[in-house]
């Protein structure tokens, strides 16, 4: 994409929310060139104290850069007033209040839609509007089965590290809004736009979901492994790292049977196929560990990769975002008045959002 087209210049977005999947949607907005103001109570975006003491959320800058902040306290009927005038005045609104929003602000999609048909509204919530319950994304993550797939099979279920349903929530969000407004410009009304981390967490786990479903497999913890591929698992290497290898297909087999001198597998009819392959798991993962075992973990991903299969050294995070890609992709960028860089989260082919995110009620003023 050309990074000096904007698609969203002149777009107004209103975005009343806090945490990760909402302002995610409103700062893939941003980065597009639409002008986002964030209303934020008095106590701010729940993000804003994720940080050491003295020092910035840098959580808190990744998701709100380049956005305008505008404090309010619902409890006073004049800023009930001025968040109304706010959402007035906007193409889109983005809110994760659900059916708390009336009775916070004072008004919801309804009150504003009456007047204005072309409003995009995007709710977001756990498990939709007017559904009832609680969920954030540890909750979700352990409701929808994810959890009971992430560890080892001889462990207890666990957390994914990242937290994958706000992000996917997120990022679902402002494609539906996207769509929204291409309807809108062709002539079309707006739309209530139901964004539920239900949604995005049954999409996470639909793979698993199918295999069950359609009777391959029960899912189950596997640790690295993969119940669809052999192999697919991390192993040691002899310098103490780590390296994933995974062989989807058979030209990936033959890649690495020659990388770690088994070419006699290749003619074996044990391994002749993946099916086959993955009845004998057990015996391939160890006689592959041994193999790993002999030499550093940059010669098997050279080694590997080069013969045409897949093999990547496991990274510490600090260590894979210096990665020069990352800064050449536009991953990581540098924001006049922060002390360090931040990654950029969106997935927009362009970073319109560059400035550091707005301190508490910044534009109160400006935008009085």
């Amino acid at each position: 994409m050309n990074t000096s087209q904007h698609l969203l210049d002149g777009v107004v977005v209103a975005e009343f929310s806090q945490l990760i999947a909402a302002p995610l949607c409103g700062l893939t907005l941003a980065d597009l060139g639409a002008t986002v103001t964030k209303v934020e109570s008095p106590h701010g975006d729940y993000t804003r104290s994720w940080a050491n003491p003295g020092s910035e959320s840098a959580i808190f800058h990744m998701l709100n850069r380049g956005k305008r902040s505008v404090m309010l306290d619902p409890r006073r009927e004049e800023d009930r007033a001025r968040a109304r005038q706010i959402a007035d005045s906007a193409d889109i609104v983005i809110e994760n209040h659900g059916d708390a929003m009336a009775r916070t602000y004072g008004f919801d999609y309804t009150d504003i839609a009456a007047q204005r048909p072309e409003l995009i509204w995007c709710s977001v919530s756990g498990m939709g509007r007017g559904a009832g319950g609680r969920a954030i994304d540890m909750t979700l993550q352990a409701s929808m089965g994810m959890s009971a797939l992430t560890g080892e099979e001889s462990g207890p279920p666990l957390r994914g590290a990242m937290p994958f349903v706000d992000l996917v929530t997120g990022m679902y969000a402002s494609q539906l809004v996207l769509a929204a407004r291409l309807q809108v410009e062709r002539g079309g009304s707006g739309a209530l736009l139901d964004c539920a981390m239900v949604d995005a967490a049954a999409a996470l786990t639909a793979t698993p979901a199918a295999l069950a479903l359609g009777r391959f497999s029960k899912p189950r913890r596997m640790g690295s492994e993969s119940d669809l591929f052999v192999p697919s698992k991390v192993f040691q290497a002899a310098d103490g790292n780590y390296v994933h290898i995974v062989a989807l297909s058979g030209s990936h087999w033959k890649a690495l049977c020659r990388a770690i001198g088994q070419e006699q597998w290749l003619s074996d009819e044990r391994f002749a196929t993946n099916n086959t392959r993955l009845q004998h798991r057990e015996y391939l993962h160890a006689s592959i560990a041994d193999a790993i075992l002999t030499k550093p973990a940059e010669h098997w991903c050279t080694q590997i990769t080069a013969d045409g299969g897949f093999c990547a050294r496991v990274r510490e995070v600090e260590e894979a975002w210096n990665d020069r890609v990352l800064r050449t992709r536009g991953r990581l960028i540098d924001i006049e008045g922060l002390d360090f860089a931040v990654p950029v989260a969106t997935l927009t082919g362009q970073v319109g959002a560059a400035t550091r995110g707005p301190f508490l009620g910044e534009h109160n003023e400006a935008l009085a």
